[in-house]
């Protein structure tokens, strides 16, 4: 997966010329899967509402180090799911004090490439090892 993390750090100056604090990212709440056989399965002896509270989705979010010491406070006394996203979203409910940012309309891409200009995506799933360097040394180093 490539993380375009200029085209990141613009989106998330956008407002205001600050850096919100807290957990962001493109985030909503989402039911919890019961499908056995999912990669996604929850069993209810783990998690026993039928929807998560708001989280940020694991292809990219951002976890601000002020937050961090909020999340895992309550980590150890309650059960988790094994996915993180999720985890991170229950955590910052249970914190009450760790925001949730919701980025509007990102640009998220499942899979492609062009190697002739950078993307116009924050992040690209699905590419080849050498896919990924190709878009590293165009984009990464450069604004």
């Amino acid at each position: 997966m490539f993380i375009y993390v200029h085209r990141v750090l613009q989106l998330l100056y956008a407002e205001n010329n600050r850096f919100p604090k807290g957990l962001i990212g493109a985030c909503q709440k989402m039911s919890v899967v019961r499908r056995t056989g999912s990669k996604y399965h929850v069993h209810k002896d783990v998690y026993s509402l039928i929807s998560f509270p708001i989280f940020c989705f694991g292809t990219a979010y951002v976890l601000t180090n002020d937050s961090i010491s909020d999340l895992l406070r309550n980590a150890s006394s309650i059960p988790l799911p094994h996915l993180e996203d999720a985890s991170l979203g229950i955590l910052a409910k249970v914190s009450g004090t760790v925001r949730i940012h919701n980025i509007k309309n990102p640009k998220w891409r499942t899979q492609g490439f062009n190697h002739r200009r950078c993307p116009p995506e924050y992040t690209i799933h699905k590419l080849q090892p050498n896919q990924i360097e190709n878009y590293w040394k165009r984009c990464s180093l450069k604004p």
